[in-house]
Order: structure tokens, then C-alpha cells, then sequence
């Protein structure tokens, strides 16, 4: 994973800025003469440097990496103030570097956190692609596209040959290209915002510098949230950090009927006194607490209830002989087997009212529109987990998929499919208006964290089962220009929800009341501290903060549902994931890391940097960061006798990489 330098001379400056679909300007890129790629690969001038401006506020962002036989650290450094000024989109920034690398002829991978950043990035690079093509000549915008999971498998396969033929290329990927899909020829990688861990920094990263006589360069554009300033203070910490240590549920249920139907399929399972198997998954289950080994033994039941697994006696189970091999309904990215098929139609067959579109006739593909195949109703173009139709995927959003805008006329859930059309006349983006309601349904007898070794514990900490519901209730329309809502829809959407585990801290009557007699709303409290914590969890648990989900309470409405008085954590994941049973076991190194960061933080009133969450549903409105500092440092400062609770919890399986 070595992080050498790209070697041609260049500089690009930004011309007037075009359109953005998340509402910000689009710095259009110019290369000055004097650049000369070479072979289709590395120039064999010294520098690389990229400069992108957002005329008329300001600001700027610039990367920069020296040439030479050491690696070098390319810098893209956040506004100064976030109170006096805006900083251009990350998004907006990595596409201008990458639009740089690929008008060089450097073969660029660009890693971005979910589907639809993905989409976008890939969507800004053609464009700036697009001018040069204008300018020069050149046929540089079918040379990129976005790679993410829920492509269809012809899809993924044709975008592979292109990479190995040269065709195409930059890719603008999530972390599906992680692993998997053998690169060896690439020359740079932009890494777009926290990859989520160290282990996948350096995954990603590896990706280039893979052929030693080919130097490389790795550009990390930081986010403006707590996690990416944070290693943007301090990059050498960013390089020396160990990888983390791996948190994973192995008793979740759907976890272990699928291992457990898997090693019986193999062999039968022996379950005999000081046996391999029993060391394994009855010992395994042991170590982990009495819930563990009761979930084990209940599995065990059910699969044989529905006649998966005989039970030979003596402790001996088989697979039933007629059962195809499991391994390969298994998914290996996401424990959630449920998905969503997306169909796209013709735009005359779908009349949209949303869009205010009529139209009629069948379905069927053939005819193209800027320069893609539209596809027939019978051909899938995605696929998505449930959870997704209440972000993207609701009835009137617009939708992104390999750089086509499509918009969603018909969610039908008996059937799984998600039908889109092609609209390129929709010069506008949508955000969902979701909703989650998270229900405790009982408290585990745990013991309370303790503040260190030798000192008392924290009081008002839980652990216990869970149950999330989400819901969609409309959604805004927002103009491509200026992100400016101009329509509201309403929706009615079934909630989508799952069991799970959930981490939460009792807040007091006593301190709510005294936030409140210093002329602070401690609701608002409560939403900034829980953002302050769960935006720190990647450094102190090791895990992607969009494995987590908070509560975040809507204080705009006095009509609005009650929410307890707490800081609630849960694992977005069916069953639970071992994330929350591991924050309730370091909430207090948690909560002081969380104090150090907000108050080491310039702002007054919270920002991206300390109080805010890409992840928040009520999209960051009303939080207050003197409130939600004041609340930490009560928790902080409460304490119990330690060992008043004694029973074990289910710990999560933790392991070394």
C-alpha cells in the first residue's frame, strides 16, 4: 500500500462555475500548456498540482504532491471559519482532482462512502470532463462511471472488461471495489471523505502503487466532519495509527443459523465433550455470556424444527441430505437477505404526475438517450435493500445510477421492485422527510461501565433489545441551482422494522432542569451531545459511524411525539451487529473523548466539525453545543459504586486484524 507520487507537470485553475445537484457551485477546470502526458500513463515532469475555485464566495481548495522517490501527503485544508466562510463541497473538490488526473491520462480509482456520493462524484466529473472535451477536442467523458453494489451482474462485468482494456478509465467506486476485482495498472486513488476505518484507508489506498515500477499517488479529500478534521490536525497520527481491532456479533441470529447450516453441510457437527465443535460454537458462545449460549441452543432447535438439521443424538447434528448448499444464499456484504429489484422504463411508458408528465404505451427498450441504452421493463438496473426505499427509492425521488437521473413513479412491495424512467428534464434533486422510532423492550442486567480500573462507575448506562422503525413521511423538492426547496410531497409508506440492540443513558429530571435555569433547551442538548458522541465512535471503537444509529429528537414542534430523556445508540442492522454492547462497555472513554473534542472546537454554536452528523435525520436543525457539552460533563461526573450489577453480558466477538 505504498503512497508514491504521480509525476507530470500540470496546474488547473477554475473558470465560472456551472451547476450543481447538491446545490453548490461546479468549478469547471482549465489545464494551463506546458502538459504533456505520455503512453497512456505517467507524464515525467515533477509535479502534480490541482486547483479548484468557487468564484464569488471565496474560498478555495488545493492539492498538491511533489515528485520524487518519497511519498508524499497531498493537504486539501478546510475554511479557516465555518462562521464566515463556506467551503466548496468535498464532493465538488474530488471530482475537479479527478477530472485533472484523467484529462493527464492517469488511471484513477475514486473511493466514495455510499451509492448516491458515488453517483454524484461521477456525475460532477463528466461535466468538467465534458468542457475539456469542448475545448480540446479530446473524448474524455465516457471515460469514467460510477461501480457500486446493487449493480446488476452484467453491469459490474462490463464495466471490469473496460477497466482491463483500457477503455475507461476512472472509476468512481464505493467500497465494493475494496476487494475482489484485480487492478494492477492504476496510477492514482482519491480517497473522497473518512473511509469509515484504517483498515479500509489502507485497502484503499494499496489499490495503486501495485506495479513498483510505476510511481503513484494517494489524494485523501477530507469531509468538514469531526472524524476528517480531526486526522487533517494531526496527519501523522493518520499514518501511524494501528489497524483496529474487529467488533462483530457472531451469535446474531441470522449470523449463526447461517454458519452454523453451512459447517454441518460440510461435516456433521459434534458437539461431543472437548471436541473441536464444542470448542468452536458451544465453548465460543460461553465466553460470551449466558444470552449467547441460550441463543445457540434455541437455533439449534429451530433448524431442526424446520428440518434443516437432524439430530443424530449423542450431540451430533447433520444437514438434511436434501438441502442445497447453503453457501450460496449466503450474502457476504450485508446480513439483510431481503432486496428490491429497480426496473427501468421507457420515459413514454410511465405517465408521472410527480413530475407533471403524462405519457402511455408499453414497455420495452431501444431507443437511445444521451448515450445510454434505455432498458427494457424486464431488464434490473439495481438492486437495494428495503431500508433504501425510505431514502432514495420512495414513490416521486430522483434517482442516480451510472450517471443517468431516473425518476421513481411505482414502489410495488408484493412484487420487490422499485420501476424508475429516465428524467433528464428534472432539474431538480429530492431529500426524504424520514422519521425513526426506536422502543426499548427491556434492560439487560449488565454491569455499568466503569470510568477507569479504579474508580466508581457511571450510572444511568443500558443495554438491552431493541426495536427500530423508520418511516417516510414526504419528501422536498430542491432546485439544482440554488438547493432551494420550491414543492413538499407528502407520502404514506409502511414502517420498516427490524430487532435489534440499543445502547442508551438515562438523563435526569434534575439535569434537565438545571440546563434549562441557564437559558439553554436541553432537548436541543441532548440532539448536539448525541451527535458529538456517536461522531467519535470511529476512533475510540474502531467502527463506520453509519453501522450506528442515534436518536435524534425533533424539537421543532411542540406537537411532536415524546422522546425519553436519553442518549440512545442502536446497531442498524437486523439482530444487532455487537457495535452496541461494545459502546456500552467504553461509554465512558467515549464521553470524554467527545467533551475534549467539542470543547477543543473554535465554534459557539456547533458545527459540522464537532456537532453535526452526515447521519441525522432531522438534517443537523436545532442542536445547541453548550447544552449538549453541559449534559457530558453531568454524566462524566456521576457515579455509583461499582459491581451493584453483576450478571455478563453478550460481549461482542473482538478480534486483531
Amino acid at each position: 500500500a505504498a503512497t508514491a507520487t504521480a509525476a507530470t507537470a500540470a496546474t488547473a485553475t477554475a473558470a465560472q462555475p456551472t451547476a450543481s445537484t447538491s446545490g453548490g457551485p461546479v468549478p469547471v477546470l482549465h489545464l494551463k500548456p506546458g502538459s504533456t502526458p505520455n503512453r497512456g500513463g505517467v507524464g515525467s515532469a515533477s509535479d502534480v498540482e490541482a486547483k479548484a475555485n468557487a468564484s464569488g464566495d471565496g474560498t478555495e481548495a488545493f492539492v498538491s504532491a511533489k515528485g520524487g522517490d518519497d511519498s508524499a501527503l497531498a493537504f486539501a485544508p478546510a475554511a479557516r471559519s465555518f462562521a464566515s466562510t463556506r467551503r466548496v463541497s468535498a464532493n465538488i473538490e474530488a471530482a475537479a482532482i479527478n477530472a485533472v488526473l484523467l484529462s493527464l491520462n492517469l488511471r484513477t480509482l475514486t473511493f466514495c462512502g455510499v451509492r448516491k456520493i458515488a453517483e454524484l462524484v461521477a456525475n460532477y466529473t463528466k461535466r468538467q470532463l465534458k468542457h475539456l472535451d469542448r475545448l480540446n477536442g479530446s473524448h474524455l467523458e465516457e471515460s469514467i462511471t460510477a461501480y457500486r453494489g446493487g449493480l446488476s451482474a452484467s453491469d459490474r462485468r462490463a464495466i471490469e472488461r473496460r477497466l482491463f482494456d483500457g477503455s475507461l478509465r476512472g472509476v468512481v467506486a464505493t467500497s465494493t471495489l475494496e476487494l475482489g476485482v484485480d487492478l494492477t495498472a492504476l496510477d492514482a486513488v482519491i480517497l473522497n471523505g473518512w473511509p469509515g476505518s484504517i483498515s479500509s484507508l489502507w485497502q484503499r489506498a494499496g489499490r495503486a502503487g501495485r506495479d513498483p515500477k510505476r510511481p503513484a499517488l494517494v489524494i485523501y479529500v477530507a469531509y468538514a466532519s469531526p472524524i476528517d478534521q480531526f486526522f487533517m490536525a494531526r496527519p501523522q497520527e493518520l499514518i501511524a495509527r494501528q489497524v483496529e481491532a474487529v467488533v462483530a456479533d457472531p451469535h446474531n441470529e441470522r449470523v449463526l443459523r447461517a454458519h452454523l447450516l453451512c459447517a454441518a453441510k460440510e461435516e456433521p457437527l459434534r458437539f461431543a465433550p472437548k471436541g473441536l465443535d464444542a470448542q468452536i460454537w458451544q465453548d465460543g458462545a460461553r465466553a460470551c455470556g449466558e444470552a449467547a449460549e441460550r441463543r445457540l441452543s434455541e437455533t439449534l432447535a429451530s433448524l431442526e424444527q424446520e428440518g434443516a438439521l437432524v439430530h443424530l443424538g449423542a450431540g451430533v447434528w447433520r444437514a438434511d441430505t436434501l438441502l442445497a448448499t447453503p453457501a450460496a444464499k449466503i450474502g457476504l456484504r450485508a446480513i439483510e437477505e431481503e432486496r428490491f429489484s429497480v426496473l427501468a422504463h421507457e420515459s413514454a411508458a410511465a405517465p408521472s404526475p410527480l413530475l407533471g408528465l403524462g405519457g402511455r404505451g408499453g414497455c420495452g427498450g431501444g431507443r437511445q438517450m444521451r448515450g445510454r441504452r434505455v432498458q427494457r421493463t424486464t431488464d434490473v438496473i439495481d438492486e437495494v435493500e428495503p431500508f433504501r426505499l425510505y431514502h432514495e427509492l420512495y414513490e416521486g425521488a430522483i434517482y442516480l445510477n451510472q450517471g443517468s437521473r431516473y425518476v421513481v413513479f411505482k414502489v410495488d412491495r408484493s412484487a420487490k421492485t422499485v420501476c424508475v424512467r429516465l428524467a433528464p428534464e428534472a432539474k431538480y434533486f429530492t431529500r426524504a422527510k424520514t422519521e425513526l422510532e426506536v422502543t426499548t423492550v427491556g434492560r439487560w442486567p449488565v454491569p455499568p461501565p466503569l470510568l477507569s480500573e479504579n474508580s466508581p462507575a457511571l450510572l444511568g448506562a443500558h443495554f438491552g433489545p431493541a426495536i427500530s422503525a423508520l418511516n417516510c413521511r414526504g419528501f422536498s423538492k430542491l432546485r439544482e441551482r440554488s438547493g432551494l426547496a420550491f414543492d413538499e410531497m407528502e407520502l404514506r409508506m409502511p414502517a420498516f422494522r427490524y430487532d435489534t440492540f440499543a445502547t442508551w443513558v438515562d438523563i435526569s429530571e434534575e439535569l434537565a432542569s438545571a440546563v434549562s435555569a441557564h437559558g439553554l433547551n436541553y432537548k436541543m442538548g441532548v440532539h448536539a451531545a448525541a451527535h458529538g458522541l456517536v461522531n467519535l465512535l470511529p476512533l475510540v471503537i474502531g467502527c463506520d459511524a453509519a453501522e450506528v444509529g442515534v436518536e435524534c429528537p425533533d424539537t421543532a414542534s411542540p406537537m411532536s411525539r415524546h422522546y425519553p430523556l436519553r442518549l440512545l445508540f442502536f446497531d442498524r442492522a437486523r439482530g444487532g451487529l455487537g457495535i452496541a454492547a461494545e459502546i456500552h462497555r467504553r461509554l465512558p472513554e467515549l464521553l470524554r473523548a467527545a467533551c475534549e473534542h467539542m470543547r477543543a472546537c473554535g465554534c459557539e454554536d456547533g458545527c459540522v466539525c464537532c456537532t453535526h452528523s452526515a447521519f441525522c435525520l432531522e438534517y443537523n436543525a436545532r442542536t445547541d453545543k453548550r447544552a449538549g457539552l453541559m449534559i457530558l460533563e453531568a454524566l462524566l461526573a456521576s457515579s455509583a459504586p461499582a459491581g451493584d450489577e453483576v450478571a455478563t453480558v453478550c460481549r461482542p466477538c473482538i478480534t486483531p486484524r
